[in-house]
């Protein structure tokens, strides 16, 4: 954007000062139709950058307080040989009480702040990998495609009645499916073969939203500068709202604490 913002510069400054030195050889003539046409190319500078308020950033921590819930070992019941020390990532916190795999996303997004540069056509990837989907929490948007693999030696399915996935995959197969109307919401993964398998796609119908990590912290990048309703949501501890303004060029924070017992919502 500079580079073409200082090519037009260049041209109103050739096209206002060499009339201006033409009309007398005077230099102070000169001298005033050049500073004239550098206030022109200022205002049109400045009025372009108006135009284009710097973009601002999202990021907290989402943490839960109270007892926590006791997490129960995985039943591991087929294919022992191969599905070893399979983790429950229903529910992990952090020693500092962070959240992780907590959905963070914007509501309600104004169709202005959708606009935006054309981007490739993303695909999400799901793997079949040690008898657990990895990651166990993924966000997309509709529209979009999703990928999902198998890494084992072993056969899985994948299966989500909200997204309409139903494959078999064996060992080695990659499929992708674009996953269609606007379902918006999370949508549970299983496999049919090993029960315990699971994991989550949240769709959602804007690219602002963020998981969180294994502290509970979370970033949202390239948010327009507005006010917008925050959607946080986790598979057991359940879904919480609030509100955020978000200025240009500035980092807004929006930390939010479940309480433990609340439950899904």
């Amino acid at each position: 954007m500079e580079t073409y913002e200082y090519w037009a510069q260049d041209k109103v400054l050739s096209s206002i000062a060499a009339p201006a030195a033409r009309k007398s050889s005077s230099g102070f003539t000169t001298i005033l139709g050049s500073l004239l046409a550098l206030a022109a190319a200022g205002l049109l500078f400045a009025g372009s950058a108006r135009a284009t308020p710097a973009q601002g950033k999202i990021k907290g921590t989402i943490g839960v307080k109270g007892e926590l819930p006791k997490i129960l070992p995985l039943q591991i019941t087929k294919d022992q040989d191969v599905c070893k020390n399979v983790p429950n990532e229903s529910l992990i916190v952090s020693p500092a009480n962070g959240v992780q795999n907590v959905v963070v996303l914007l509501e309600k997004v104004p169709a202005a702040a959708l606009l935006g540069p054309a981007r490739e056509h993303p695909v999400f990837r799901l793997t079949n990998q040690d008898c657990r989907f990895v990651p166990h929490v993924l966000v997309m948007q509709f529209n979009e495609d999703l990928e999902v693999s198998n890494m084992d030696p072993i056969l899985h399915t994948a299966r989500t009645l909200q997204s309409e996935v139903n494959v078999g995959l064996f060992p080695g197969r990659t499929i992708r499916k674009e996953i269609g109307a606007p379902r918006l919401g999370p949508a549970k993964i299983t496999c049919e073969i090993h029960p315990w398998m699971s994991a989550y796609v949240y769709l959602t119908d804007n690219p602002y939203y963020a998981v969180s990590d294994l502290h509970g912290e979370y970033e949202i990048d390239n948010v327009p500068p507005g006010k917008y309703r925050v959607r946080i949501w986790h598979e057991l501890l359940g879904t919480e709202v609030g509100d955020i303004e978000v200025m240009p060029g500035k980092t807004s924070q929006f930390n939010f604490d479940f309480h433990s017992g609340q439950g899904p919502h």
